[in-house]
């Protein structure tokens, strides 16, 4: 039976996507093999201007230039 006191993996995993969502002062995002954005933070919408919806789903190369790619 599980431990009532203990929060479910559900209730984990969506504090954990809240946090991660709200932090402002980092850039947070999350890639798929191919390099297609699958998350993109608050912070990341902050210091580097483009909204999560301008950006989902594209490639990490639509929104960085090959210098910004190559410094890392």
């Amino acid at each position: 039976m599980p431990d009532p006191r203990q929060p479910t993996p559900a209730y984990r995993d969506e504090l954990f996507y809240q946090f991660v969502q709200n932090v402002q002062d980092h850039a947070i995002f999350a890639m798929d093999p191919q390099g297609r954005l699958l998350h993109w933070n608050a912070g990341a919408a902050l210091i580097m201007g483009f909204d999560a919806s301008e950006v989902l789903g594209r490639e990490l190369n639509d929104i960085f230039t090959q210098e910004d790619c190559d410094a890392g």
